[in-house]
């Protein structure tokens, strides 16, 4: 069975007889509406038509789909749409597959990929293909192989080249969970990023890298441990650990995360390069070392 939008009264009328409506359901109904949870219908429109199937309990959208639920919005050139049956003739969708330029949309973010899997009860979107990004007012978060958003929990999970830009300044990462709450103004931001592999942060002033770290989108600051280097110009630092504030340009290099190294081990090391006609000049200034003075390397 094929239903036209440009038919919805038929197409209600249709799925009244069959069921999957009750009446005052099918008042509300644009074009599909089907029963989610109490006053949280899936509302499914398309330009090309829907394709009812009823042994395999799945409405098929094509055409500049769109599934509706409440304040999120899914969009794509073909979705598909599972459901069951809940009793006394009612029908809920739990599923909805989408195909063909991506795109989902809430009040605070816009979610985009090639294909992707919805799950209306827990609120998770899975995303993969090309183009995965989530855009905030605030930045931008992408990856390169999967997108996992939890929307009731705020948080993303993103898996390969894991990449934040705010501004000037970029953080990326094999993987990383990222978790958005809304921000003074009620914008939604992101609050903080888990970054775990090849950790590379980018600001103006320096490239900061590292096995792992997290960042904090509040203070501006990240920290790192394993393999840290901290290079600014010619001049590099290296150390297990590391605090980078991207609000005002300033690192920190520590022996331990508590900044103190028992018997000397895990001192940390500077190598800076002197300018260019200069004898035995600093290479301009570098992120801070604490406890070396006057920002020389310790040797």
């Amino acid at each position: 069975m094929i239903l036209r939008r440009a038919t919805g009264v038929v197409i209600t009328a249709m799925l009244i007889a069959a069921g999957a409506l009750s009446a005052p359901q099918a008042a509300r109904a644009q074009s599909v509406g089907l029963e989610s949870k109490p006053k949280e219908p899936v509302t499914i429109e398309a330009d090309e038509g829907i394709e009812w199937h009823q042994q395999e309990k799945i409405y098929l959208a094509r055409g500049n789909a769109r599934a509706t639920r409440g304040d999120v919005t899914v969009r794509a050139q073909m979705l598909t749409a599972h459901y069951r049956e809940v009793g006394n003739g009612k029908t809920e969708v739990y599923q909805v597959v989408a195909d063909g330029g991506v795109l989902i949309t809430t009040p605070r973010e816009k979610i985009t990929g090639d294909t992707g899997v919805y799950d209306v009860e827990k609120g998770v979107f899975r995303l993969t293909g090309k183009s995965l990004l989530i855009e905030t007012p605030e930045e931008k978060v992408s990856a390169r192989d999967k997108i996992e958003y939890f929307s009731n929990e705020k948080k993303a999970v993103l898996v390969g080249d894991a990449t934040v830009i705010k501004d000037d300044r970029k953080v990326r990462a094999d993987t990383m969970t990222a978790r958005f709450a809304e921000d003074q103004k009620g914008k939604m931001a992101l609050s903080r990023a888990d970054i775990v592999g090849n950790v590379v942060i980018t600001t103006p002033t320096e490239v900061a890298r590292a096995d792992r770290g997290v960042y904090d989108a509040d203070t501006g600051i990240a920290t790192l441990t394993g393999g840290v280097k901290l290079t600014r110009g010619d001049n590099q630092l290296n150390g297990e650990f590391a605090e980078v504030n991207m609000k005002t340009g300033v690192s920190r290099l520590l022996a331990s995360p508590t900044g103190t190294a028992p018997d000397g081990k895990g001192r940390v090391r500077g190598v800076f390069v002197p300018r260019s006609g200069e004898e035995g000049g600093g290479g301009g200034p570098g992120p801070m070392i604490p406890g070396l003075p006057n920002g020389r390397n310790d040797k």
